[in-house]
């Protein structure tokens, strides 16, 4: 999809210009220009929550493989986030680290923690 954007904008500037292209990109991107500026765009939750939980003295994070599944090309894990033995988020994802990342998020919804 990335490589489909690109080629759309490529082909706006080489048809119309780069004032063209810059039109287009503001118009479907400023927002997400914006938030980058402000910093508001997050994705690393697994850091953010180890963080969190570290400065505030709320205890030990845990990942767990709870399933694996499919073929070797085609993996989905499921993992549970513990905090000191507490599960508090779950995530699935096509490798241990986007499943991690999305137990993280879960876990920062469910405790109430918002990166701000």
């Amino acid at each position: 999809m990335a490589d489909a954007v690109e080629a759309l904008i490529a082909a706006i500037y080489l048809d119309g210009g780069i004032q063209r292209a810059e039109v287009f990109v503001l118009s479907f991107m400023k927002d997400i220009i914006e938030s980058s500026i402000k910093n508001r765009i997050f994705n690393d939750y697994k850091s953010f929550l180890q963080e969190h939980v570290q400065k505030n003295n709320l205890g030990t994070i845990e990942y767990r493989l709870l399933s694996e599944k499919g073929p070797d090309h085609s993996k989905e894990f499921q993992i549970a986030l513990y905090l000191d033995d507490k599960p508090v988020g779950q995530g699935v994802g096509k490798s241990k680290k986007d499943a991690q990342q999305s137990a993280a998020k879960a876990a920062m919804s469910s405790l109430g923690i918002k990166n701000e």
